[in-house]
Protein backbone atom coordinates (compact mmCIF):
# COMPACT_ATOMS: atom_id res chain seq x y z
CA UNK A 1 0.00 0.00 0.00
CA UNK A 2 1.25 3.60 -0.60
CA UNK A 3 1.27 6.81 2.09
CA UNK A 4 -2.53 6.69 1.33
CA UNK A 5 -3.48 3.59 2.16
CA UNK A 6 -4.09 2.34 -2.05
CA UNK A 7 -2.62 -0.42 -3.91
CA UNK A 8 0.68 0.84 -5.50
CA UNK A 9 0.16 1.86 -9.44
CA UNK A 10 1.10 -0.76 -11.56
CA UNK A 11 4.45 0.22 -13.89
CA UNK A 12 6.74 -0.57 -15.61
CA UNK A 13 9.80 -2.19 -14.09
CA UNK A 14 13.62 -1.86 -14.49
CA UNK A 15 16.12 -4.34 -12.82
CA UNK A 16 19.32 -3.17 -12.76
CA UNK A 17 22.87 -3.61 -10.09
CA UNK A 18 22.52 -2.11 -7.12
CA UNK A 19 24.97 1.22 -5.98
CA UNK A 20 25.66 1.26 -2.01
CA UNK A 21 23.57 4.33 -2.05
CA UNK A 22 21.08 1.70 -2.25
CA UNK A 23 21.54 -0.24 0.15
CA UNK A 24 19.22 1.36 2.70
CA UNK A 25 16.15 0.49 0.45
CA UNK A 26 17.61 -3.38 -0.47
CA UNK A 27 17.32 -3.13 3.55
CA UNK A 28 14.22 -1.97 4.32
CA UNK A 29 12.66 -5.09 1.68
CA UNK A 30 14.68 -7.00 3.42
CA UNK A 31 13.19 -6.72 6.71
CA UNK A 32 9.63 -6.06 5.47
CA UNK A 33 9.40 -9.26 3.44
CA UNK A 34 11.51 -11.70 6.20
CA UNK A 35 11.09 -12.52 9.80
CA UNK A 36 14.89 -13.33 10.03
CA UNK A 37 16.23 -10.88 7.87
CA UNK A 38 19.97 -10.64 6.86
CA UNK A 39 21.98 -7.80 8.48
CA UNK A 40 22.58 -4.62 7.16
CA UNK A 41 26.13 -5.60 6.76
CA UNK A 42 25.67 -8.60 4.96
CA UNK A 43 24.15 -6.85 1.18
CA UNK A 44 27.19 -4.40 1.87
CA UNK A 45 29.68 -7.89 1.81
CA UNK A 46 27.79 -8.11 -1.24
CA UNK A 47 28.22 -5.53 -3.11
CA UNK A 48 31.94 -5.45 -2.19
CA UNK A 49 32.68 -8.95 -3.52
CA UNK A 50 33.11 -9.47 -7.18
CA UNK A 51 31.57 -12.76 -7.55
CA UNK A 52 28.19 -11.40 -5.90
CA UNK A 53 25.22 -9.45 -8.05
CA UNK A 54 23.03 -7.64 -5.93
CA UNK A 55 20.03 -6.75 -8.52
CA UNK A 56 16.91 -4.39 -7.33
CA UNK A 57 13.48 -3.89 -9.09
CA UNK A 58 12.89 0.07 -9.57
CA UNK A 59 9.60 1.37 -10.94
CA UNK A 60 9.27 4.27 -13.35
CA UNK A 61 8.30 6.34 -10.13
CA UNK A 62 11.75 5.57 -8.56
CA UNK A 63 9.99 2.93 -5.93
CA UNK A 64 12.06 0.03 -4.77
CA UNK A 65 9.96 -2.91 -5.01
CA UNK A 66 12.10 -5.97 -5.00
CA UNK A 67 15.51 -6.78 -5.06
CA UNK A 68 17.71 -10.51 -6.16
CA UNK A 69 21.19 -11.48 -4.47
CA UNK A 70 23.20 -14.24 -6.04
CA UNK A 71 26.57 -15.81 -6.03
CA UNK A 72 28.53 -17.31 -9.11
CA UNK A 73 30.32 -20.09 -8.79
CA UNK A 74 31.17 -21.24 -12.10
CA UNK A 75 29.17 -23.22 -13.84
CA UNK A 76 26.97 -22.70 -11.10
CA UNK A 77 25.00 -19.60 -10.04
CA UNK A 78 23.64 -19.92 -6.50
CA UNK A 79 20.43 -16.97 -5.91
CA UNK A 80 20.88 -16.57 -2.40
CA UNK A 81 17.68 -14.40 -1.85
CA UNK A 82 15.49 -13.10 -3.52
CA UNK A 83 12.27 -10.51 -2.26
CA UNK A 84 9.30 -8.19 -3.42
CA UNK A 85 7.43 -5.97 -1.03
CA UNK A 86 4.12 -7.74 -0.54
CA UNK A 87 2.33 -5.16 -2.27
CA UNK A 88 3.79 -5.74 -5.14
CA UNK A 89 3.58 -9.52 -5.35
CA UNK A 90 2.03 -11.29 -7.98
CA UNK A 91 2.32 -8.31 -10.59
CA UNK A 92 5.59 -9.59 -12.18
CA UNK A 93 8.33 -8.52 -10.41
CA UNK A 94 9.57 -11.63 -8.82
CA UNK A 95 9.60 -12.90 -12.45
CA UNK A 96 11.15 -9.94 -13.77
CA UNK A 97 14.30 -10.38 -10.89
CA UNK A 98 14.45 -13.91 -11.63
CA UNK A 99 14.67 -13.97 -15.44
CA UNK A 100 17.43 -10.86 -14.90
CA UNK A 101 19.06 -13.40 -12.51
CA UNK A 102 18.81 -16.21 -15.47
CA UNK A 103 20.58 -13.62 -17.68
CA UNK A 104 23.37 -13.01 -15.85
CA UNK A 105 24.17 -16.56 -15.30
CA UNK A 106 23.72 -17.72 -18.76
CA UNK A 107 26.10 -14.72 -19.87
CA UNK A 108 28.44 -15.90 -17.01
CA UNK A 109 28.56 -19.41 -18.60
CA UNK A 110 26.75 -21.03 -15.73
CA UNK A 111 24.97 -24.26 -16.45
CA UNK A 112 23.20 -24.58 -13.45
CA UNK A 113 21.17 -21.80 -11.10
CA UNK A 114 20.53 -23.47 -7.82
CA UNK A 115 18.67 -21.96 -5.02
CA UNK A 116 16.96 -23.18 -1.72
CA UNK A 117 13.26 -21.82 -0.28
CA UNK A 118 11.34 -22.30 2.57
CA UNK A 119 9.15 -25.37 2.39
CA UNK A 120 5.93 -23.41 3.37
CA UNK A 121 7.07 -20.56 0.56
CA UNK A 122 4.22 -22.09 -1.40
CA UNK A 123 4.06 -18.64 -3.75
CA UNK A 124 8.10 -18.74 -4.17
CA UNK A 125 8.18 -22.41 -4.35
CA UNK A 126 5.34 -21.83 -7.30
CA UNK A 127 7.34 -19.22 -8.89
CA UNK A 128 10.71 -21.21 -9.21
CA UNK A 129 8.73 -24.41 -10.83
CA UNK A 130 7.00 -21.82 -13.31
CA UNK A 131 10.87 -20.44 -14.29
CA UNK A 132 11.61 -24.36 -14.81
CA UNK A 133 12.98 -25.52 -11.69
CA UNK A 134 13.47 -29.14 -10.28
CA UNK A 135 13.16 -29.49 -6.51
CA UNK A 136 16.41 -31.63 -6.20
CA UNK A 137 16.71 -32.44 -2.59
CA UNK A 138 15.36 -31.13 1.13
CA UNK A 139 17.49 -29.83 3.78
CA UNK A 140 16.22 -30.28 6.89
CA UNK A 141 16.13 -27.62 9.65
CA UNK A 142 18.20 -25.19 7.44
CA UNK A 143 16.40 -22.03 8.78
CA UNK A 144 17.01 -20.63 12.49
CA UNK A 145 13.06 -21.79 13.23
CA UNK A 146 14.24 -25.35 12.33
CA UNK A 147 12.02 -25.26 9.14
CA UNK A 148 13.67 -27.15 6.28
CA UNK A 149 14.50 -26.14 2.65
CA UNK A 150 13.86 -27.57 -0.56
CA UNK A 151 16.98 -27.11 -3.11
CA UNK A 152 15.98 -26.13 -6.47
CA UNK A 153 18.09 -25.99 -9.52
CA UNK A 154 17.05 -24.94 -13.03
CA UNK A 155 19.15 -25.91 -16.27
CA UNK A 156 20.82 -23.42 -18.28
CA UNK A 157 21.55 -24.49 -21.05
CA UNK A 158 20.29 -23.31 -24.35
CA UNK A 159 18.75 -20.39 -22.00
CA UNK A 160 17.19 -17.08 -23.58
CA UNK A 161 14.95 -14.44 -21.74
CA UNK A 162 11.28 -15.67 -21.86
CA UNK A 163 12.42 -19.09 -23.12
CA UNK A 164 12.08 -21.93 -20.50
CA UNK A 165 15.19 -24.47 -21.08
Amino acid sequence: MNKDGLSPARSEVLVRTATAAELPQVVRIEQTCFDDPWPAADFQLLLEDPCCSLLVAVTEAEEYVGFSASRLQTPVMALLNLAVLPAWRRSGYGSRLLEAVCSEASRSHCRWLTLEVRRSNHAAVNLYQQAGFAQVNVIRNYYPDGEAALQMVLALSGYRKGVQP
